[in-house]
This record gives structure tokens, sequence and C-alpha cells, in this order.
């Protein structure tokens, strides 16, 4: 059984919050078949800013089908705060791609209209 994050955490009595366990801790915590399968090396990476998620938008809609593109970047932007808030991160992109495939059609979003070139 593996280890629960109250056994690798320490706390912060202060802030009674608990304190990011080291690299060595999340190494030690991880069943040898996932570092196999994933890695050996494990990366703590910082939670994305509410910039991130905005920013991030355009980029995964620009690579959708037109037909997705803004249903996908209409439910992005309305919810981008609230993942935000719940610390999702890229799970979130892909929440919202499922969100835009499996909805109702009969009230689609339309895409967005690509802009003119101003060269022409």
């Amino acid at each position: 059984m593996g280890a629960r994050m109250d056994d690798i955490a320490e706390y912060d009595e202060e802030i009674s919050k608990p304190l990011a366990p080291s690299h060595n801790d999340l190494k030690s915590s991880i069943q040898p078949e996932l570092l196999k399968r994933f890695s050996s090396k494990v990366i703590i990476m910082e939670p994305m800013s509410k910039r991130d998620y905005i920013e991030m938008i355009p980029r995964f809609a620009e690579v959708l089908p037109a037909a997705c593109r803004g249903l996908f970047s209409k439910l992005a932007r309305e919810q981008a705060a609230q993942a935000h808030k719940d610390m999702i991160s890229m799970r979130f992109f892909q929440e919202v791609l499922t969100q835009t495939l499996t909805a109702d059609v009969a009230s689609p979003v339309p895409p967005e209209r690509p802009k003119p070139n101003p060269i022409g």
C-alpha cells in the first residue's frame, strides 16, 4: 500500500497546512511500476496561473476542427477562473474538450470567424 500524504508531508504548526514533500519523499512513495512506466524522475511543477489558463485556450483551440473551436473557446473562458481556483491544471483542457465533443448539437456555438488578412 502506498504512503498517504499525511505520512510524507510535514506540517507547519503556525499555519497548520502541509508543507510540500521533498523530491526524495515523493520518489520513495511512488510504486516502482509507475516509475518504470513513466520515468525515474519526479518533476514538481508550479500551479498554473490564471494567465496561463487564458493563454492556453487559443493554443488548444487552433488545433481543433473548425466546428469545435468556438464552443471549446467559449466553455474554456467561462470555466477558467474556477479551474484555476480548483488547481486543475492541464486536466482542465481535457475536461473542456470532452464537454465540447459531447455537447448537444441542437444548440451549437458558431465557430470563431477567421480574422481578415490585412495583406489581402
